[in-house]
């Protein structure tokens, strides 16, 4: 088993990706406006991305302010991909017709796809560049200080380093090399009806179940006063069979991402998901059993109506766990009214803090915690996936001749979208984290961060919770990873044996599973 196993998780990393994860929370296919096809592209900086109207609303008088302050250069803004596999399925099929942008949206699996076509500019070059050009009389700095680069949060730094990408050195990079900046971040977080845990713990009370109450919220007086959100798993699955008997017609828990949920529980267990190894791209450890009785233990709590995910919900995956979350309980068994809901919701509802609009309603107080982390040798791993865009620069797209010049153009122009005051707005805008500290800083921000919506408090939370994010290494087919891990978690909620679920994982990306 451990044999097969450690074949089916060298396949697996090839599926894994950090990032991954998603569609864009704000998008709109709507295309962008036809004004014409540019025949010259030499003063024309073209950026990629799947920004929906909301974020729109943000970039374009950016947009227009970094047009007036550079006199003869203009921005083309498209956004008709929608989603980033469309977009990514874009880009690559204009590098192959040298149509590309010089700017785009990005996650490390493709940007690890496009690296073969030695057009990824390294942007190690532009970042510490004490180069300064002028227009219009002012003068400016093309790269950063120490300082400045220093307010961008490392972990989203390090997942642009070209050295957590494979075989770099094989297309012209060195492990100096930067490949993205970090634009706006999210995570996955913790949703939980305050409602329902509170009255929980006051009904066992009632019943003189003290210890149980315990588990729900900090008592005092005998009556609960403070709601207690799961902080690890194990206390999450004690918790959840006694939600199940108080709440019979409601789920204790909604996970939104198969994909996430494995990737993560590999990382907070240690149990290996993908490496850098060549040829050993899906790595299963010693510790394998772990994952394969997670894995079994899993069909046991859904069987048992402890939780749900968004494909057992609905097998298209066009519905998210939010939409039975935002439900409410209702009623206790006993019929006491607790919320405004209809009844049959979730208490717990995991997924995105980008997301966190949806996770929004007037049935009940929402509120907000980290992910549960996972105890290992008597300590507790919390890690948490890092998601969200980043950029990556493009050379010499539309036939170019001015290329250096257009390359020191396009990163002002990406500085202008990753400036403190311009990431403060995109963050106001769709509840994602900004990637540099002194946001937090700026005044108006700390005004939105304590406003205390469900949108307001997913950016605090996920705000807080950086030094617990996690990625993965990228190399070209990673992306397959993710898709073949949740594929596997999936047939295995639905029946599936374990065993031929993660042989099929293995053969689904193109591995040997004899």
């Amino acid at each position: 088993m451990k044999k097969l196993i450690v074949s089916i998780l060298v396949c697996v990393f090839l599926f894994a990706g950090a990032l991954t994860i998603m569609t864009a929370c704000d998008k709109d296919p709507t295309p962008t406006p036809d004004d014409g096809p540019l025949t010259d592209y030499s003063h024309t900086i073209v950026f990629y991305s799947t920004m929906g109207q909301t974020l729109r609303g943000v970039l374009e008088p950016l947009i227009e302010d970094f047009e007036a302050a550079h006199p003869g250069w203009k921005v083309e803004h498209n956004y008709s991909a929608g989603n980033y596999d469309t977009l990514k399925n874009l880009i690559t099929n204009d590098l192959r017709t040298g149509t590309q942008p010089d700017l785009a949206y990005c996650y490390p699996d493709h940007v690890a796809s496009y690296l073969a076509t030695r057009k990824v500019v390294d942007l190690s070059k532009y970042l510490t560049s004490s180069e300064e050009l002028t227009f219009n009389g002012v003068t400016e700095r093309i790269g950063y200080t120490g300082d400045e680069l220093a307010d961008f949060y490392d972990i989203f730094m390090e997942e642009g380093r070209a050295e957590n990408y494979f075989e770099y050195d094989r297309y012209g990079y060195n492990e100096e090399s930067v490949l993205t900046m970090p634009f706006i971040k999210s995570t996955e977080l913790l949703y939980y009806n305050q409602d329902a845990l509170l009255a929980a713990a006051d009904m066992l009370l009632a019943q003189n179940r003290a210890d149980d109450a315990a588990l729900f919220a900090e008592i005092s007086d005998g009556k609960a006063v403070t709601a207690k959100p799961a902080d690890t798993w194990d206390i999450l699955w004690k918790q959840a069979p006694i939600l199940k008997q108080l709440y019979p017609n409601c789920t204790p828990l909604a996970y939104d991402s198969e994909d996430n949920w494995f990737i993560t529980m590999c990382q907070q267990n240690n149990w290996g998901y993908t490496s850098m190894n060549a040829g050993h791209h899906y790595l299963w450890t010693e510790n394998n059993d772990g994952l394969v009785a997670w894995l079994t233990d899993l069909k046991d709590k859904i069987d048992a109506g402890l939780f749900m995910t968004s494909t057992t919900l609905d097998a298209t995956g066009e519905t998210y766990t939010s939409t039975v979350f935002t439900q409410g309980v209702g009623k206790l068994a006993d019929g006491t009214k607790i919320d405004g809901g209809q009844g049959g919701g979730a208490i717990y509802c995991i997924g995105s803090s980008g997301g966190a609009s949806y996770q929004s309603t007037q049935n009940f107080t929402v509120r907000i915690a980290p992910i549960p982390g996972s105890v290992v040798g008597g300590r507790t791993n919390y890690s948490a996936i890092s998601q969200g865009p980043s950029f990556v620069m493009f050379s010499g797209g539309n036939k170019v001749t001015n290329v250096e010049e257009k390359e020191k153009m396009t990163f002002l122009f990406m500085k202008t979208l990753l400036d403190a005051t311009s990431q403060v707005q995109f963050s106001m805008a769709n509840g994602y984290c900004p990637s540099r500290a002194s946001c937090y800083e700026i005044e108006a921000f700390d005004d939105y961060l304590n406003n205390n919506n469900t949108v307001s408090l997913a950016v605090k939370t996920a705000g807080g919770m950086t030094s617990r994010f996690f990625t993965s290494p990228a190399f070209d087919g990673s992306s397959n990873a993710r898709d073949a891990v949740g594929a596997a978690l999936v047939s295995i909620l639905s029946g599936a044996n374990v065993e031929t679920a993660l042989r099929n994982a293995l053969n689904a990306c193109g591995g040997n599973s004899n």
